[in-house]
């Protein structure tokens, strides 16, 4: 069943250790990702964010977003 996590919550992992973010809705955990992000550390900026606007303004691509499908944890409430 699908996990449901408030923006609150979600603000609270928001370091390189812990690194959640909102994603169109859904939230996912790039603790483990954020090192192999190809844009660098830059990513880091969305920890405990909702990156949706920071994501498409850069322009990322379908498979980018497909790879995010591994990172899901559940939607925002």
């Amino acid at each position: 069943s699908t996990k449901y996590y408030t923006k609150e919550e979600v603000s609270k992992h928001c370091s390189k250790h812990d690194f959640w973010t909102i994603f169109r809705d859904k939230v996912y955990d790039l603790t483990k990702f954020w090192k192999e992000h190809p844009g660098g550390d830059i990513i880091l900026e969305g920890a405990g964010k909702d990156i949706t606007l920071l994501f498409d303004d850069i322009g990322h691509s379908v498979d980018a977003e497909l790879l995010l499908k591994k990172y899901y944890i559940g939607d925002l409430k």
